[in-house]
């Protein structure tokens, strides 16, 4: 059987659709991982997609719309799964939570603490 992640993979890794991860919207971004049809998978291609998502330059926009179409049980896997690879998150951290449950928050405390160190640490280097 084919996985979804292999499927990505090979996209990712072809210059024809490099240019289209590279012009993804928030909205195809999530549009993308809403396809996946197996629920349990949409958290590990989100992360997949995400480093490629207009060339690196993924933003909180992206990671918002994410967690919007995901399940409930999916939105905190999700997070810890790709908040690494947002670029703004110094900025735009508290939009995130703004779209989290009071548990969700809870949850994902420590992904938020470690993703804001690392991208606190690239700033400064």
């Amino acid at each position: 059987a084919v996985s979804p992640s292999d499927t990505v993979k090979k996209r990712l890794n072809d210059k024809k659709w490099a240019q289209v991860f590279n012009a993804m919207t928030p909205m195809e971004y999530s549009s993308v991982i809403k396809a996946v049809a197996i629920e349990f998978d949409q958290p590990d291609i989100a992360a997949l997609i995400a480093p490629s998502v207009r060339g690196g330059i993924f933003t909180h926009e992206y990671v918002i719309s994410a967690i919007r179409v995901v399940s409930d049980w999916l939105r905190t896997p999700t997070i810890t799964k790709i908040l690494p690879f947002c670029k703004d998150l110094h900025a735009n951290a508290g939009k995130i939570k703004a779209e989290l449950t009071d548990w969700e928050k809870v949850c994902t405390e420590r992904d938020f603490e470690q993703a804001l160190a690392v991208h606190g640490q690239e700033s400064m280097a």
